[in-house]
């Protein structure tokens, strides 16, 4: 990584220059644990929105959401890498995981931030008002996703955007039919 690049934090870089972050820690080998830190903090939201409005309130579900969070980031890797290899893509799955970890980012900041303000007891009329906020930042978190993955994966953006589909569409059929198993009817 260059001087520059190692003052300025990568967290940072990968909100305005996510392809050539992705390839500053390709090169050095890098990002890693980050991202993983990042999956975790974006599953500990989501399990903290069912913590919120369980009537139990166990922490159980606090540990789920982190541990869903980055074994979702290793299951996504993988698929996202195979998939790739039908496009020509020849990423290795530890790259793939640290551009979607960090990909992740804006939508974690989102999460944290809906979450947030659902749990100051904000009216529902008031939180509507943020939904164009909530959109634009959903866009700008897929972009950033399609360019560090673009990246990440040596291919085109339209073989990362088929490779993400395919991923996408295998690992919500399979969690769906998985979880068809665990929750009563």
């Amino acid at each position: 990584m260059t001087r520059k690049g190692m003052r300025q934090s990568y967290l940072l870089n990968i909100l305005y220059q996510p392809g050539r972050t992705i390839r500053e820690l390709q090169s050095c080998g890098s990002g890693h644990g980050t991202a993983l830190l990042v999956a975790g903090v974006f599953g500990f939201l989501t399990g903290m929105r069912f913590y919120v409005g369980s009537a139990d309130n166990s922490p159980g579900w606090l540990l789920a959401g982190v541990i869903c969070g980055i074994g979702l980031l290793y299951v996504m890797a993988q698929l996202v890498r195979n998939f790739s290899r039908w496009f020509g893509g020849r990423a290795e799955c530890r790259i793939v995981r640290v551009g979607l970890g960090l990909a992740l980012l804006p939508w974690t900041v989102l999460s944290g931030l809906l979450l947030y303000l659902v749990m100051t007891g904000i009216k529902a009329e008031r939180l509507q008002g943020f939904s164009p906020f909530m959109m634009a930042g959903f866009i700008y978190g897929f972009v950033i996703l399609l360019l560090a993955m673009r990246s990440a994966l040596e291919v085109s953006p339209l073989r990362t955007f088929a490779s993400l589909m395919l991923a996408g569409l295998v690992a919500f059929f399979s969690i769906t039919f998985i979880l068809r198993f665990f929750v009563a009817a």
